[in-house]
């Protein structure tokens, strides 16, 4: 928002051409090549020069036999008139580099188990590939995640559109179901193992809160072969808390078989987290790549837009 000086001086007329020739006269000092750099005759300059004292209401420079002295009033204003040009060129730039797709700022949501199989990934190598562009990723449920892109806090999401929410206000790609693996701590007497369900009857879990997709499709498989849904005695989003409570006590923590690989793997540090593996695994309803109904992303975001969604589908 323009101060109320700025205000003021456009107001009165001030113009892109006067800043150019205000920088132009304080660099050559003499009317007729400042009229030379910014492509006008000498009398269009001096008339030029005539209306920018009349907007400013002071003198800008003084005319003598060498050329003209700026007054004090006109170092400032051409000082100032320089800088602007100066960053307006470069902010043109920079503007041809966003919308060639070369810089800017993505700002992707995922639910957790896409953000590290997908998003991660991709957006490595994007940021690799284009120096100029900045990341951000945003974890949480898709319910959270949803709510975010109807916001614009996020360009797009990989999540699944919410119950609450009407479908028509998104486009939707839907991409793959989600398997859910079974951890625990490598001393966990059921580690390694196959196992029924019944044997994890008394387990103590961690999980997602009641309602969420991944507790969803968890309650529904138990209760399948007449069961009781697992004994949840901590619920919780973050994946970090699952981690913590698996290393650190007897309890088992349902997660997408991703998130498992990655944890089993030890590619976070030595946990020492192990599956108990099942016969068949859960599975969650397929999640999608989300954005607005008709919105348009800037260049760079499609870029990742699509990147994200061949890496999704193996394309």
């Amino acid at each position: 928002m323009a101060t109320g000086l700025a205000s003021a001086l456009i107001g009165q007329g001030l113009q892109m051409r006067h800043l150019r020739l205000a920088a132009a006269l304080q660099e050559s000092g003499q009317v007729s090549l400042a009229a030379e750099q910014i492509g006008l005759t000498q009398p269009a300059a001096s008339r030029m020069l005539g209306e920018l004292e009349t907007i400013l209401g002071v003198p800008f420079c003084t005319r003598g036999p060498r050329g003209v002295l700026l007054t004090p009033v006109g170092e400032v204003f051409a000082e100032r008139a320089r800088r602007i040009l100066i960053e307006l060129d470069t902010a043109n730039e920079e503007l041809a580099l966003v919308a060639r797709g070369e810089q800017g700022r993505v700002r992707v949501g995922a639910v957790t188990a896409a953000s590290i199989s997908i998003v991660a990934p991709v957006l490595e190598e994007l940021t690799a590939s284009h120096p100029g562009i900045r990341t951000e990723i945003s974890v949480g449920t898709s319910e959270a995640l949803a709510q975010q892109l109807l916001e614009g806090a996020i360009d797009f999401a990989l999540c699944r559109i919410p119950d609450r929410m009407e479908a028509r206000l998104f486009e939707a790609r839907q991409l793959k179901h989600e398997r859910i693996s079974i951890i625990a701590h490598s001393d966990h007497p059921l580690a390694d193992r196959v196992v029924p369900e019944r044997d994890l009857a008394g387990e103590r879990w961690v999980m997602q809160p009641q309602g969420t997709p991944l507790r969803r499709a968890v309650d529904r498989h138990f209760m399948g072969q007449g069961l009781e849904p697992p004994n949840v005695v901590t619920a919780t989003t973050s994946l970090l808390i699952h981690v913590a409570m698996v290393t650190r006590s007897r309890a088992i923590a349902a997660v997408a078989s991703d998130v498992k690989d990655l944890l089993v793997a030890d590619r976070l540090g030595p946990l020492g987290i192990r599956e108990i593996r099942l016969a068949v695994h859960p599975l969650v309803p397929p999640f999608s790549l989300l954005r607005l109904r008709g919105h348009q992303l800037l260049p760079v975001a499609e870029l990742a837009y699509e990147r994200i969604y061949a890496q999704a589908t193996g394309g």
